[in-house]
């Protein structure tokens, strides 16, 4: 694993452990390889550890077990290399999905023109939405 890719994830196992309750296992030995430009997608159910290995990627938590490389580099905490876009809470509703992912990019005092947001293959479009909508279920 890992020659070649962007974001490299090996024997990462994570235990939540909150200040009451029981601990809980949120990823067992999950190892991935994600090369540039590719395109990848979490699925699961709610509570199956999704939110959790994007959080441990992005460097707001620490590994246990296991490492996470982007680029080359251990993640150690989060950086300039990296971001999250939080699905709900963390957005500006005022702003659209373009606007809301370049904020953080303008706050670190990047030129604009190192700024770019592409449509994503079968996305077209949101760029420019107001607002990201919950998938309707049937």
């Amino acid at each position: 694993m890992g020659s070649g890719s962007d974001i490299v994830v090996e024997g990462l196992s994570y235990l939540y452990k909150p200040a009451r309750g029981r601990e809980v296992l949120a990823l067992d030995d999950v190892s991935l390889d994600i090369r540039s430009q590719e395109f990848i997608a979490l699925l699961g159910p709610s509570g199956c550890g999704k939110s959790t290995l994007l959080y441990l990627i992005g460097g707001f938590l620490s590994t246990d077990k296991g490492s996470i490389s982007v680029g080359g580099k251990p993640v150690a905490g989060p950086g300039p290399d990296r971001g999250v876009v939080f699905q709900h809470f963390a957005l500006f509703p005022w702003k659209t999905v373009r606007a809301n992912v370049l904020y953080g990019l303008e706050k670190l005092g990047l030129p604009r023109e190192n700024m770019w947001v592409t449509d994503i293959k079968g996305v077209t479009g949101v760029k420019n939405q107001m607002t990201i909508e919950e998938p309707k279920t049937k």
